[in-house]
């Protein structure tokens, strides 16, 4: 079945990078950033581990991720992953990304004000 994008809690690549270059602005200096998210194929419906009806994903790439967040002043402190089986067969990949604050709060890095 044909299913139409959704409002969903799961954003789209722009709402995306949008929200993580505006972090940096709302951290205290040496302040922590967890980022946890699904990486892989492209945004779509899908069944997955926990669930038989199809939920609508949005995948993301720890480079680009981490890319956004390092040009928004945070540095990148850990990196951890963990493979799920899905019932097809394949595997999921959840990226966990540790981020540390460089900058003053409030003071976006140049990155970020675009």
């Amino acid at each position: 079945a044909q299913h139409p994008i959704p409002p969903s809690p799961s954003m789209l690549d722009d709402e995306v990078t949008a929200f993580l270059r505006r972090l940096p602005a709302l951290m205290k200096p040496g302040g922590l950033l967890h980022v946890s998210f699904m990486e892989g194929r492209e945004a779509a419906w899908a069944t997955s581990s926990f669930s038989d009806e199809p939920l609508f994903y949005n995948y993301f790439d720890r480079e680009r991720v981490a890319e956004i967040l390092t040009g928004a002043g945070l540095e990148l402190v850990r990196t951890a992953t963990h493979d799920y089986p899905e019932q097809d067969g394949s595997t999921t990949t959840d990226v966990f990304l540790e981020f540390r604050s460089l900058g003053e709060r409030g003071t976006p890095s140049r990155e970020s004000r675009r």
